[in-house]
């Protein structure tokens, strides 16, 4: 089966025809992703094939989903040589996934002849890489997207319970990956990864499983040994020790814990699916994807076959729904997990700290008010007895008692009563004015054209905007404030830096069991700018404030640090200062396409939590940093 230089319609036809062939219910799904390009909109068509084979003695409201992509996930040429095709895709190159097909097609005619399958199995064939399988599960389960246009599904209604999707390049591989991360963090009952490990145990089929994409070689033999660390100079005792307390492959198998760590870290931060399975996630449907990076061997189609049906019939014979298992998990090797009830006191905690420190900045506001009345009292107290006046009785005093006092109060104590005040109303001005800088960025990456952003951030005009935004909102924030709102820079910039800790805090908190590596990132990054600021009053709100030109360069100097933390300036600096790409880091051009992508095809939440959510925050506290600089500039 060849398919180098068959256009589109062929090989529909010809996979269509192969499908009818074996007496399934075979249908054709044409699609189109309108989406920004150079002004106007490009249309990115393709036309997706699935059949439907009925089981037996079934009702058919239960089905299971086997699925191939056009183009596979792998985009570098083989090391062995091999010759594969490569189709250009999304301004890349892809390797053509022909032997996933092939496999999904072998796999469809060898099940019609199995009589006991509990569940009807749909075949999909997608096209492209994953917009063709988002095309068909939106329409599959009737949730069509606004920039989608596409053809309904025949046959649906079902309840789909398991998928499992091929991506099987080259001729040959050494070692399986197990790609399991979905839209937006998401991921299958951990059970469903344990069948594959499971299977290759009760077969005695010699084949290691890798995660993420990297093949379980190429992950052994990067890591360092307990001979690798003798040779960095460790101490001979330690390295005996570590030989004997955690095994001989014990050092080995936590560095590649940490390195599966940093990769699905990565994945659930983009919110990008490691495969095609990663579009049914969002749909309850638990789908993982096996890869088969191509290598010299010594495993085939064969191989790939045995362990695709095992895992097939496993899910077919399930009663219920797989759910006495891990939804929250991080997985450091197929064996090796950890569970959500050890990493999310991470984000947990870091969100705790982050409000509770908000709160003490808001009391600290208090505590410096209740300290300024209670001099004035004093004052006042004592200037009105020599004219045998009685002290005011009430604690504290108002505006309208202090300037009632006789004598009246010394010259800028109404003002220092002020400056002690809680400026609510204009820190809510201050927020509103941050969230709109980045709904305006969001608003430029939703309209900027994708070919703009695959370019590169440097050469995209929108981005470049979204990055002037950032950098100007701070010190606009602060001069507004002082010039329109008319109120205190030192108190509003404590209000304001309260506000942001505590806004900091809640999006942590509502994102740790839905997101962890966002919700992770984000509390650290706040932690790590907004912590070292101390307000000109200190925590307490009783310390003598800091003056002069160095404080107020200490100020100014945090701004730009919270404003360099923000996701475009971060993007911006990383296309600077850090261009090249490795497989746990891509450069900023490849991050900024694929957020923009998944934003236009697949509707992830990344942008809108980073933009929205986050990028808030961090503004927050830059504006509250220019506002202490300028306090204590002119104090």
């Amino acid at each position: 089966m060849r398919f180098r230089g068959c256009c589109s319609h062929r090989r529909t036809a010809y996979v269509a025809g192969e499908l009818a062939s074996f007496g399934l219910e075979v249908d054709t799904q044409p699609y189109a992703f309108y989406v920004p390009h150079r002004g106007g909109v490009r249309a990115i068509r393709g036309t997706n094939v699935y059949a439907r084979m009925r089981a037996p003695r079934t009702d058919g409201r239960e089905a299971l989903v086997l699925a191939a992509s056009w183009r596979s996930r792998w985009r570098q040429l083989p090391t062995n040589g091999a010759d594969l095709p490569y189709v250009p895709h999304d301004d890349v190159r892809r390797a053509a996934n022909v032997r996933g097909v092939a496999s999904v097609l072998a796999l469809a005619q060898h099940a019609t002849t199995i009589p006991n399958w509990s569940k009807d199995l749909f075949f999909v064939l997608s096209d492209g890489y994953l917009e063709g399988m988002q095309a068909w599960a939106t329409q599959y389960f009737g949730q069509p997207l606004a920039s989608l246009d596409a053809a309904p599904v025949r046959g649906a209604g079902a309840q789909i319970w398991n998928a499992l999707a091929l991506d099987y390049p080259s001729d040959s591989f050494t070692s399986l990956s197990l790609l399991h991360e979905g839209r937006d963090g998401q991921l299958p009952n951990l059970d469903t990864l344990n069948i594959v490990g499971e299977i290759l145990r009760v077969l005695r089929m010699n084949q290691r499983l890798g995660l993420h994409g990297a093949p379980y070689e190429a992950v052994h033999y990067a890591v360092p040994t307990v001979d690798t660390l003798a040779a960095w100079g460790v101490p001979s005792r330690v390295c005996a020790w570590l030989r004997e307390a955690l095994g001989p492959d014990g050092v080995a198998s936590y560095f590649a814990g940490w390195l599966a760590l940093a990769a699905q870290w990565r994945l659930q931060l983009a919110g990008h699916p490691s495969g095609i399975h990663g579009v049914l996630l969002p749909f309850h449907v638990d789908a993982f994807t096996l890869f088969a990076e191509p290598a010299p061997g010594p495993s085939g189609f064969l191989q790939l076959g045995t362990l695709s049906e095992g895992v097939m019939r496993t899910f077919s014979n399930l009663l219920e729904r797989l759910h006495h298992s891990q939804f929250f998990y991080l997985l450091l090797s197929p064996g090796r997990f950890v569970q959500i009830a050890v990493f999310i006191f991470v984000p947990l905690l870091l969100a705790a700290a982050l409000t509770l420190t908000g709160l003490a900045l808001w009391n600290a506001l208090g505590a410096r008010r209740d300290a300024v009345r209670r001099e004035l009292r004093q004052r006042a107290a004592a200037d009105a007895a020599p004219h045998g006046a009685a002290p005011p009785l009430l604690e504290p005093p108002t505006y309208d008692e202090l300037a009632r006092l006789a004598p009246p109060p010394a010259d800028g104590a109404c003002a220092a009563f002020r400056a002690t005040e809680r400026p609510v109303v204009p820190a809510l001005a201050c927020i509103g004015a941050a969230h709109l800088a980045g709904i305006a960025c969001l608003a430029c990456v939703a309209l900027a054209p994708v070919d703009c952003a695959r370019a590169g951030l440097l050469a995209c005009h929108a981005y470049l905007a979204c990055v002037a935004v950032v950098v100007v909102a701070p010190p606009l924030l602060a001069a507004t404030c002082a010039a329109l709102l008319r109120v205190p820079l030192a108190p509003l910039g404590m209000c304001l830096h309260a506000f942001a800790l505590l806004h900091g805090g809640m999006v942590a908190s509502v994102l740790a069991t839905i997101n962890f590596a966002q919700a992770a990132s984000m509390a650290l990054l706040l932690c790590v700018t907004l912590y070292p600021v101390r307000p000109p009053w200190g925590m307490h709100g009783t310390d003598a404030a800091p003056r002069g030109a160095r404080a107020a360069a200490t100020y100014a100097l945090h701004a730009v640090v919270m404003v360099a933390a923000t996701p475009p300036m971060l993007v911006a600096l990383a296309a600077a200062l850090w261009p090249p790409a490795w497989p746990l880091a891509p450069g900023a051009a490849e991050v900024v396409s694929l957020a923009v992508w998944d934003w236009h095809m697949l509707h992830t939440s990344a942008l809108p939590v980073l933009l929205v959510g986050y990028m808030p925050a961090a503004l927050e506290g830059a504006a509250a940093c220019w506002m202490y600089s300028a306090a204590v500039a002119a104090s």
